[in-house]
């Protein structure tokens, strides 16, 4: 018994006295790159784009600016055309008063103007009172003057959004339109349509009757811009006229029944612009050689665009409900969330995030696709400590590995873990990590001489300078010692 006790002691002296070469050995076969490894925040935010302002500015309970603390990432940012709000959506939308004509027999009528998230919209509906008759059209419209009769030209721009929905499965044909009734040099009438239509089909610019149509298909349940220049709708239609003034708006929804019936027949329109423009509206963006221009669903707002929205060719206030993807960085100097341990040729880590809550009051902030992710060129090997609002995570990424290929960069070779991921605005996170026993030249290549003449530091290290100059001179009598405080006295370098 004696005997094995004294074996077990043996062994276990003989452990301890090779764990450090071990450790050395093992630390060794890792591998680290001279970059400070990076938390970072990247989700997504949905807010009112305001006009002429950054993306990051919103409007806070007091009613002031705010400003997010975040960046754009490299991605697009998709603009909805249907929620640029303008300072005038319509020509007339005083639909309550509308003269309305077309089949009200076989139909009830609901008309009005509506609010939602601060935009005006016109929303029609139309439902049958009475059975329809099977392949037939029907249509009701809602016209009304436009009370000034702007003077218009040739290179003027039609604009209109709207979007389609049915609810009988009847149907052959069915749209929402929106029609601007002219007068030309020699005082006729003209007529253009602009229509959308939710039943497939080839889009088309047609005449018949002297009206002109512009129609686009396969838009059920979707918001679409139509943006024409009237002198383009002109040509395609083979037609010269000179239109001087505009003298009526009207709205309508229009089917063509089926070869069968449904019991009940129900169409609805949203109609969220309805202008006649001097010039094109456009969004400003490098990316495009005239802009982007506000036609079809949306368009991509490029990283080039900057962080400032400006809309040209009518005065807009704002976008509405925008998704913008977002990196949120620790902006705190760099000394508060690195430490340099020396006795350990290590370094501490904390980051600190905090999410902007939604005001209450003001500008609606909604957060989507959250997380926060380290990136580290560190073999996890490295890492003695990771924690998450005090959650230790540190066995997760202890086995990770940076990339030692050959053929790509330094700055390539980094690993990354997934944090912590649907975050809730208003809580704070705290992230910390520490890494220990990192090859010298990689710490040294990650610190820095202190550089600041007035700090104390500076001036103990060029004394410690002078004092390793002599000790050389003496056969290097305390050079350790000397070597040791210096490296205390290095800063993190960024």
């Amino acid at each position: 018994m004696k005997r094995k006790l004294l074996i077990a002691l043996n062994i276990a002296i003989l452990i301890a006295f090779l764990a450090p070469y071990v450790i050395q050995a093992y630390g060794a076969t890792a591998n680290a790159y001279p970059y400070h490894p990076e938390v970072k925040l990247y989700g997504k935010v949905t807010k009112d784009w305001h006009v002429g302002r950054s993306w990051t500015e919103y409007r806070d309970d007091q009613g002031l600016s705010s400003f997010l603390p975040f960046n754009r990432t490299n991605e697009n940012i998709t603009i909805p055309f249907h929620q640029i709000v303008f300072s005038k959506n319509f020509m007339n939308k005083t639909i309550a008063s509308a003269t309305e004509s077309g089949d009200t027999t076989e139909f009830t009528v609901t008309k009005d103007v509506l609010v939602e998230d601060e935009q005006e919209y016109i929303y029609l509906k139309i439902a049958n009172k009475t059975t329809l008759t099977a392949s037939t059209g029907y249509s009701i419209s809602e016209t009304l003057d436009i009370s000034d009769e702007p003077a218009v030209n040739n290179d003027y721009y039609l604009i209109a959004t709207a979007k389609v929905q049915k609810t009988a499965s009847n149907l052959l044909a069915w749209g929402v339109e929106i029609q601007y009734v002219f007068v030309d040099s020699g005082a006729t009438t003209r007529y253009i349509t602009l229509k959308i239509a939710g039943n497939t089909g080839t889009d088309i610019i047609s005449v018949s009757g002297g009206v002109i149509t512009v129609k686009v298909f396969g838009k059920e349940n979707t918001y679409y811009t139509m943006q024409y220049k009237i002198q383009d709708i002109l040509d395609a239609a083979g037609v010269s006229w000179s239109l001087v003034k505009l003298k009526q708006i009207r709205y309508a929804i229009a089917i063509t029944t089926g070869s069968t019936l449904d019991d009940s027949t129900t169409v609805e329109a949203w109609i969220k612009h309805a202008l006649v423009l001097p010039s094109k509206v456009y969004i400003d963006d490098p990316a495009y050689t005239d802009g982007l221009i506000v036609n079809g669903t949306s368009g991509q707002f490029t990283p080039s665009a900057g962080d400032v929205l400006q809309i040209y060719g009518a005065n807009a206030s704002k976008v509405i409900d925008v998704t913008i993807p977002f990196v949120y960085e620790d902006t705190r100097d760099f000394d508060e969330i690195c430490t340099a341990l020396a006795e350990c040729y290590g370094f501490q880590y904390e980051w600190k995030f905090i999410l902007p809550k939604s005001p209450t009051n003001g500008d609606e902030l909604t957060y989507s696709e959250t997380n926060i992710t380290l990136k580290c060129w560190f073999d996890g090997a490295y890492i003695d400590k990771l924690y998450v609002n005090g959650v230790d995570k540190t066995t997760q990424v202890t086995s990770k590995k940076v990339n030692t290929e050959t053929g790509i960069q330094d700055k390539d070779r980094a690993w990354t873990y997934l944090v912590a991921s649907s975050l809730t605005a208003g809580n704070q996170y705290d992230v910390e990590l520490k890494v220990k026993d990192l090859p010298k030249d990689v710490w040294y290549d990650l610190t820095t001489e202190p550089m600041s003449i007035i700090s104390w530091q500076w001036w103990y290290d060029k004394l410690l300078l002078i004092l390793a100059f002599i000790s050389n001179l003496l056969g290097g009598i305390g050079s350790s010692w000397i070597k040791a405080q210096r490296e205390k006295l290095r800063a993190p370098k960024r």
